[in-house]
């Protein structure tokens, strides 16, 4: 899978206590226009697996380019506040849950199915607000381990 090139996300929400939690993930996919809905898997040691499993809302934040730090920030820091030091981080009360100003889009979604499989929890989520920035798109993207721009 190294060689299957993906799109880098964000993915993130507030947790059963109103905390931020926060997650990198390459593993989101579109299923379905009518209900518009879309896919997340979730390692289950990942902050953001309670959320997901309670339904919480959650916000898919695409990323562009310039945010590889982000990414970067969001894998492998720890489970704290640290993960919103970077960026434009916003919480409206009409999402209720986190999202980045600057992502490429914001995609928030509804838990409506969950499925736990081997290590990771499979979720779809429906859609029930997007937001696109009107900038050109230049997404990032990740493959055989490094992070690439789509100009």
């Amino acid at each position: 899978m190294r060689r299957h090139a993906q799109g880098v996300t964000v993915i993130s929400a507030l947790d059963q206590t109103g905390a931020r939690v926060a997650m990198t993930a390459s593993a989101v996919t579109s299923v379905s226009m009518e209900p518009p809905s879309l896919l997340v898997c979730v390692n289950r040691s990942s902050s953001l697996y309670p959320a997901l499993l309670a339904k919480l809302p959650f916000c898919i934040n695409i990323l562009s380019r310039s945010m590889e730090e982000i990414a970067n920030r969001c894998a492998f820091a720890e489970r704290t506040e640290e993960r919103f030091a970077l960026g434009g981080w916003n919480q409206e009360a009409r999402y209720a849950v986190p999202y980045l100003q600057e992502a490429e889009a914001n995609l928030f979604c509804q838990p409506d199915e969950v499925l736990e499989y081997g290590t990771h929890m499979i979720c779809v989520g429906r859609l029930f607000a997007v937001q696109v920035q009107d900038a050109r798109p230049n997404p990032l993207v990740y493959v055989n381990g490094a992070y690439h721009g789509v100009a």
